[in-house]
């Protein structure tokens, strides 16, 4: 199983891309994964990155209840958002 940390400040917060992820995303926004458009707007990001916590946090077995304005305050102090969406670039590379 392999999750992904981001940094914020001096703590680690765990993602995962997974089935799961793809679920929550289509779920939150109706659009199922595979007819995403490339690029992202702005605010499927925003809902992906959250899937992507949301699913490491479930694996981790911790508590999640980051909302998109929180993400939004992460992303504006630590880059949270670029930091997950460069790990999901380099897993597509990959496959």
């Amino acid at each position: 199983m392999n999750i992904n940390f981001v940094k914020v400040g001096k703590d680690k917060l765990p993602f995962k891309f997974s089935q799961r992820t793809n679920m929550i995303f289509e779920e939150n926004t109706g659009i199922p994964i595979t007819k995403m458009a490339d690029p992202f707007s702005t605010k499927n990001l925003i809902v992906f990155c959250l899937a992507a916590l949301e699913t490491g946090h479930k694996i981790q077995e911790k508590d999640f209840n980051i909302t998109q304005d929180e993400l939004l305050d992460l992303d504006d102090q630590y880059d949270i958002i670029n930091q997950i969406i460069s790990k999901f670039e380099d897993n597509e590379k990959k496959q």
